[in-house]
């Protein structure tokens, strides 16, 4: 469970040294950063083949396909960023509901 302080309170005590095996996931994890971030500079949003398929949509419809596409073309930062916000306020909420040590 989430609200588990025995668990917890174990996590907290573990001692961070830094070993071979933390380089290496920093090293796999910087891999991933750059092929995320040549694929994202490498993109052209604008001709996206999907995007020229699509049937012509007036600017007034609002219909689930043209939601769609604004969603991950022109709204695409601020979804993620809505969506980093809402799992801050769940683990935010998590921590606030577990139960407290008596002391």
């Amino acid at each position: 469970m989430l609200s588990n302080r025995e668990l917890l309170d174990g996590l907290q005590t573990v001692k961070s040294n830094f070993k071979l095996h933390h380089f290496a996931g920093l090293l796999i994890a910087l891999a991933f950063l750059f092929v995320l971030v040549s694929a994202i500079t490498g993109t052209d949003i604008l001709h996206l083949k999907w995007l020229k398929d699509s049937p012509a949509i007036g600017q007034n419809d609002n219909t689930i396909h043209q939601i769609g596409i604004n969603t991950m073309t022109r709204y695409l930062l601020p979804f993620e960023v809505v969506s980093i916000f809402l799992m801050m306020a769940l683990v935010g909420a998590a921590h606030l509901a577990r139960k407290e040590k008596k002391s």
